[in-house]
């Protein structure tokens, strides 16, 4: 951890010396993905289908979509920024069962994700750069009987590659429109989800790195130069 902090230091330090003209700016983003996720939603298809036919199934995971907080520091060409990105989903199935009971039951994930990129700037208005993140999945779970919190909760890494279009938008602010790719470091593992959805119905393979790719919407205060 002291490496690391000593390594952002002498960072912004060559930053700051790179130019005269360096400018610090807090952003919000909003992303959207689509995400290839075949072990997860196989487990959520095994659950469907062996539910009754008067119970609606639980949502696969296809998109990816969220918010986050950031800061940037540019000097001239170049810009180092941090990053907070929280994705969520949830979806819900609900019925009878074979009993005519009501029943239902909801499952939330929560992706999260801790980003130290960095950025080249072409000039004010292209750009392209990339992140080293650390990404944390989690999922929780609720049916009429009980709430598990936590059935997955797992650490991954991965890096995030992208292309800028930037823009001026009135004098104290600006949005930069970054088509992205998500690569994957490592895989999450799914076992507990299979095991208490699926418990007589075991994977060869849960787990997934939900790679993704898409486009983040970021707005950044101040202006480009």
């Amino acid at each position: 951890m002291q490496v690391l902090r000593l390594g952002i230091f002498f960072i912004l330090l060559i930053c700051s010396f790179l130019s005269a003209k360096a400018q610090f700016n807090l952003s919000v983003n909003y992303s959207l993905a689509y995400a290839d996720a075949p072990s997860f939603n196989a487990i959520i298809d095994n659950y469907n289908n062996a539910q009754t036919s008067k119970k609606f199934g639980l949502d696969n995971l296809r998109v990816l979509n969220g918010i986050g907080l950031g800061a940037r520091y540019r000097s001239g060409f170049a810009g180092l920024e941090f990053t907070w990105t929280e994705r969520f989903k949830r979806s819900r199935a609900e019925g009878t069962d074979l009993e005519g009971q009501f029943t239902y039951r909801t499952l939330g994930y929560r992706y999260r994700t801790f980003g130290i990129g960095y950025t080249t700037f072409v000039n004010d208005t292209w750009s392209f750069g990339g992140s080293i993140n650390q990404d944390r999945f989690k999922i929780n779970t609720e049916t009429n009987r009980d709430l598990t919190n936590g059935i997955v909760e797992d650490t991954a890494y991965s890096s995030r590659f992208f292309i800028g279009l930037s823009a001026e938008v009135g004098d104290f602010m600006s949005l930069s429109l970054q088509p992205f790719v998500w690569i994957p470091w490592g895989d999450f593992e799914l076992t507990n989800l299979n095991n208490l959805l699926n418990p007589n119905t075991p994977l060869e393979n849960t787990k997934d790195d939900f790679m993704h790719f898409g486009v983040s919407l970021i707005f950044y205060n101040g202006t480009q130069y």
